[in-house]
């Protein structure tokens, strides 16, 4: 799988958590960006993720709908008011 990824400028994964995982490995070796957009994972997982966004970019979603993205950020202001 590395060599499938020489030429990508950025990944995109929507796999499974065990995947997203290795696949965030061989994209901060290949100093890749990365799209997540899979769910489910366990804290140790996100703790993983967190740690490799400090050497790659990562940009995580568990849902990538514009509209449900800004209802959650709606909600937050609101929740603060």
């Amino acid at each position: 799988m590395p060599n499938a990824f020489k030429k990508a400028q950025v990944i995109v994964d929507f796999t499974v958590p065990k995947s997203t995982i290795e696949i965030i490995k061989i994209a901060s070796k290949q100093k890749k960006r990365v799209v997540i957009g899979t769910t489910g994972f366990s804290k140790k997982q996100e703790k993983q993720i967190k740690n490799y966004s400090k050497k790659i970019s990562i940009l995580m979603a568990g849902n990538m709908s514009l509209g449900v993205n800004l209802l959650m950020y709606l909600t937050e202001i609101a929740s603060k008011s």
